[in-house]
């Protein structure tokens, strides 16, 4: 893992600083973008485990990568996820991928996710069906949605289209007619089905506002 955003706008954060990152170190073109629990990571790489020596030799090359008189990835560290086992579901949103491999990056918006939250309220079993079936009714309504079962964070996220590289422009920071329409049309990002509301006024906590809809990379 070689950064971490937690901010509200952490999905663009983290993909400014991927698209900076591929350009600057021609050894780190493989990285990637993925969601980790409420933020994203720039992570480079897919190992078997700790001690597949790929990943000691990956970490130790980024380790010692120097700008100037710095190590920007100094920090770097290995980190581990649950992988989804078994066969691809009819709507998960991995398949876009097996519709689009030559595109890279590629990108989805995601309007809501499902986690049991720590409340020991929901199973996961239950967080897989909710947004399975959320991701039904949208289908029924002729919308592409997809869905994504993270088994490192025990999330379960819905996502709408599929995006090319010119999804956002890191430079300008605007995103292409096609996803600001679907943020148009999803303006609340749902947490549990419900919108989430965030304290937008440093002056005034209680003044809220809903969190819009995230754009992220299909996962790999």
């Amino acid at each position: 893992m070689l950064q971490t955003f937690s901010q509200d706008d952490h999905a663009v954060r983290a993909q400014a600083s991927l698209k900076s990152i591929r350009s600057r170190w021609p050894g780190l073109e493989g990285a990637y973008v993925r969601q980790v629990g409420g933020g994203s990571a720039v992570l480079i790489g897919t190992f078997s485990g700790p001690t597949d020596p790929r990943a000691k030799q990956q970490l130790d090359h980024v380790k010692q990568i120097v700008d100037g008189r710095t190590r920007p990835f100094a920090l770097a560290m290995l980190t581990r996820f649950e992988t989804n086992p078994g066969a691809l579901g009819q709507f998960d949103l991995r398949r876009a991928r097996e519709r689009f491999p030559n595109q890279n990056p590629l990108y989805s918006v995601q309007v809501a996710v499902w986690s049991d939250l720590g409340s020991g309220e929901l199973s996961l079993a239950d967080v897989k069906q909710r947004a399975e079936s959320y991701c039904k009714q949208l289908r029924t309504r002729g919308i592409e949605a997809y869905v994504f079962h993270d088994g490192g964070t025990k999330t379960s996220s819905v996502c709408v289209g599929v995006f090319g590289k010119d999804a956002y422009d890191p430079r300008s920071t605007l995103y292409s007619a096609e996803v600001e329409a679907v943020f148009r049309r999803f303006p609340k990002h749902l947490v549990n089905g419900e919108p989430l509301m965030l304290p937008f006024d440093k002056s005034d906590p209680s003044k809220l506002r809903a969190q819009p809809p995230t754009l992220v990379e299909v996962p790999k």
